[in-house]
């Protein structure tokens, strides 16, 4: 059911799910598709200032990225295979030590773009394993 405004006022799980199914069928008058407003709307192109190159492009890509996983952990592995890790991590951490001084003196590692090779496994794998270059 819905309220005066317009939404659904059903809370409950299932109200919802036959509520929905409802409106799907109500879609369709004696099999044929009734006139709808989404169905009408003309879909037309980003405007030309967005994507326009292959670096807006990208750099929008990588914006909605970063919004779109902010708290689910991808953020360092995205900023590793764009090639970026280095160049964005220490642009992090000069503007934090303006603000904290425990970031004063601090600066991201190249070398951190690989992860090492736990040396147990190297033992395990009787020297097949070679331990990456940036942790020798």
């Amino acid at each position: 059911a819905r309220a005066a405004n317009g939404f659904v006022k059903a809370a409950d799980p299932t109200t919802m799910a036959e509520t929905t199914s409802a409106y799907v069928l109500d879609d369709k008058v004696h099999g044929e598709k009734k006139a709808n407003a989404a169905a009408n709307y003309r879909i037309g192109l980003y405007p030309d200032s967005q994507f326009s190159t292959k670096e807006k492009a990208t750099q929008a890509l990588r914006w909605e990225r970063k919004i779109e996983m902010a708290l689910e952990g991808h953020r360092w592995y995205d900023l590793v295979r764009w090639g970026i890790a280095s160049e964005e991590l220490n642009s992090f951490v000069k503007y934090e030590a303006q603000y904290l001084s425990k970031y004063a003196n601090s600066v991201y590692n190249e070398k951190w773009v690989t992860l090492p090779i736990p040396h147990n496994q190297i033992l395990k794998m009787d020297g097949l394993l070679v331990q990456n270059e940036n942790w020798k």
